[in-house]
């Protein structure tokens, strides 16, 4: 149990230094890089948590037994008197290493059921699915167009999606999507999720989730762009007719307009 407690806390003060640094670095390499390279740098952080993991390099020491070498004295064995309160201080620190990672254990479930409570609660909202052409037309008004699933993601529009929107702002809304598509970001969404429940006490964490999901709508608004360069109207007005609007959608990649002022500068800048 020390080892799994030791391990914990090797891991988050590694995410903890790579959240940090890419905390600096993602305003300047978006100005310099653009905005992909900006959400690119998120996946340091996990990479260094991995690689604080890593086992390190084993070295060789003497056996205790060994006879020692011409000249050296004879090494120190510590007397029983010493022996007994080491191993009674072992032994209380084992027993709090393992309270402290059953309470870890019990709120990775916690933030696993409430994870599995907010997506439910998003797939109600959309209700049914249709099947149309390329895309599901789902019966709840109000909610999407969003990227739904993770193995096998499909774009779902709301039932209302032609009323509240333009032809022109549905093309756009639609080539959001497809961008998230093509960036692999469903899956993206999941290991941020994954990792938010594992690392559940870890607030920056969190904090990185949130920035990490700001920097992949950036991300796919430059993408889209860069498709469509004349779109930037629609697809301005078509955040604007969303602003407001949030969705618990934490492995759907759902359209929305958050944050609005950040993504009317990328548009600005786009030109």
């Amino acid at each position: 149990m020390s080892d799994i407690l030791t391990d914990l806390i090797r891991a988050n003060l590694a995410l903890a230094v790579g959240v940090a640094a890419v905390m600096l670095l993602r305003r300047p390499v978006a100005r310099r890089l653009g905005a992909r390279a900006a959400y690119m740098l998120w996946a340091v952080p996990p990479l260094a948590a991995l690689a604080s993991l890593l086992p390190a390099r084993t070295v060789v020491m003497i056996a205790p037994d060994a006879a020692p070498a011409p000249g050296m004295a004879p090494p120190l064995r510590a007397s029983a008197s010493i022996e007994a309160p080491l191993a009674s201080a072992a032994a209380e620190s084992i027993d709090l290493a393992a309270l402290a990672v059953g309470v870890w254990l019990a709120g990775v479930a916690l933030s696993l059921c409430v994870l599995a409570v907010q997506q439910g609660c998003f797939h109600r909202t959309l209700g049914r699915l249709t099947r149309e052409a390329d895309v599901f037309r789902a019966t709840g008004e109000g909610v999407g167009p969003a990227l739904v699933g993770i193995l096998w993601p499909r774009i779902v529009v709301p039932a209302d999606f032609e009323r509240r929107f333009s032809p022109a702002e549905r093309a756009v809304m639609i080539a959001h999507e497809q961008a998230h598509l093509r960036a692999g970001d469903p899956l993206v969404n999941a290991l941020a999720a994954a990792c938010q429940c594992l690392c559940w006490f870890n607030p920056l964490v969190h904090l990185a989730v949130r920035r990490l999901r700001i920097d992949q709508e950036l991300a796919c608004d430059a993408a889209v762009m860069a498709r469509h360069p004349g779109a930037r109207k629609p697809y301005a007005e078509a955040m604007l007719k969303t602003q407001g609007v949030s969705w618990a959608a934490p492995l759907a990649c759902a359209w929305r307009s958050h944050p609005i002022k950040e993504r009317i500068a990328m548009l600005r800048a786009a030109r």
